[in-house]
């Protein structure tokens, strides 16, 4: 089982966009380990993770970070 698109915040009061944040960093290595494409600029404050078996892909115009 997986799920095929996820949005998950990167920035709020507790981690902020230009400073070191400890959990979005093992939030992104968890997802990269799954195999997760991760996407960052299409919704504010917020990275897309969609999976590769997904059918939801997104389109090529748009660059996987």
């Amino acid at each position: 089982v997986f799920i095929d698109v996820m949005m998950i915040e990167i920035q709020n009061n507790h981690c902020l966009r230009n400073k070191k944040c400890e959990v979005r960093e093992q939030v992104r290595e968890k997802m990269a380990s799954e195999g997760y494409r991760r996407y960052e600029g299409l919704v504010p404050k917020s990275d897309i993770y969609v999976h590769p078996k997904s059918p939801f892909q997104l389109s090529s115009s748009y660059k996987a970070a």
